[in-house]
């Protein structure tokens, strides 16, 4: 199953509904240019996933990591250039690292 661009290019969404994703296997730029996307409740996320340049704050980052799943083949999930991810902490970023992903900016 692939979510490839699903969301690509839509500027004013805001958040999404509640969605299981445990099944998908590809995200490439699923979220490329959601500007706006402030909340992204997934659950589920086992492959790589990109949240780059939208507009998540820390707790909504640190929402997605809660909602990961454990995985052994180390995917990366980019939460770079949201108003949130400077504020994160280390045992936030563990939430994530500890369930076998790498975090990237």
């Amino acid at each position: 199953v692939s979510m490839n661009g699903t969301f690509s290019g839509c500027y004013a969404l805001l958040q999404l509904p509640p969605l299981a994703v445990a099944g998908v296997r590809e995200f490439w730029s699923c979220f490329s240019s959601c500007v706006s996307l402030a909340a992204a409740p997934l659950e589920g996320i086992s492959a790589s996933i990109s949240f780059w340049g939208c507009a998540l704050s820390t707790q909504a980052i640190v929402a997605i990591f809660q909602r990961l799943a454990s995985v052994s083949d180390n995917p990366s999930i980019e939460i770079g250039g949201n108003w949130g991810t400077d504020a994160l902490t280390p045992d936030e970023l563990a939430i994530a690292t500890a369930k076998g992903w790498t975090v990237t900016y």
